[in-house]
């Protein structure tokens, strides 16, 4: 290895994880974009909780929606 980190942002992070645009997770969190950039890269713990929040709501709403209880 190179020993350089990876560069990852948290516009690709939410991408990944929950398929969503920044600014979509920004208006589905209510949270700036700013704010949400800051927490990743300042407090990515709570930026990590708050993606696991919103892929757990997004998951439920859709099983809600196709009949599972």
């Amino acid at each position: 290895m190179s020993g350089e980190a990876c560069s990852v942002t948290a516009s690709e992070t939410v991408k990944k994880a929950i398929g969503m645009k920044l600014s979509e997770f920004s208006e589905y969190t209510g949270e700036s974009t700013q704010t949400l950039n800051n927490w990743f890269n300042n407090y990515p713990r709570r930026f990590n909780l708050l993606v696991k929040g919103v892929a757990f709501e997004k998951t439920q709403d859709e099983m809600l929606e196709a009949g599972v209880e």
